[in-house]
């Protein structure tokens, strides 16, 4: 069994730099992982990015070097831009779309992902239904990272203080 990586992100929608959260599972034949954070200010591109960052590090972490990827949404968006090729053209033009010339946002994410695909195999597979648990509950849990840091930010409490609670 290939090893899967499902990533996930929610957002308030109110606008940028809102409390937004991620999450992913790291998914194996005897093993998962999942993980979630967030932030107070940030943006559902940038918490997409972050989640699967994390799982791609997580990943090479434990040696894997060959991985199926399944964003829970903007599929589309993930395989077209992450992937080493589109990386490292941007790189190479100074983080500014080859076509347009117009910058790149969230470079700083993207040139991290860059980095650590390297070396990997990374597949970016339709999702099938065996996925939906999977999808479903990264997403579950990336809506309660945006909820908790919603409410750290609605009360103004630092998130240490808010996860104390």
């Amino acid at each position: 069994m290939n090893w899967k990586l499902y990533c996930a992100a929610d957002y308030s929608g109110k606008g940028n730099q809102q409390p937004g959260g991620w999450s992913f599972a790291l998914v194996g034949a005897d093993s998962n992982h999942v993980y979630s954070g967030g932030d107070i200010r940030t943006t559902e591109r940038r918490m997409l990015y972050t989640g699967l960052l994390n799982g791609l590090k997580e990943a090479k972490m434990q040696g894997i070097r060959r991985i199926d990827v399944y964003p829970a949404s903007d599929w589309l968006l993930v395989s077209r831009y992450c992937n080493a090729y589109t990386l490292d053209q941007w790189r190479r033009n100074g983080w500014r779309h080859t076509a347009t010339g117009v910058q790149v946002l969230n470079h700083d994410l993207l040139d991290e992902i860059r980095k650590a695909i390297k070396g990997m195999t990374i597949n970016y597979p339709q999702h099938r239904e065996e996925d939906e648990k999977w999808l479903n509950a990264v997403t579950a849990r990336a809506t309660q990272e945006q909820q908790e840091f919603q409410r750290a930010r609605e009360s103004g409490l630092q998130l240490a203080e808010a996860r104390k609670s």
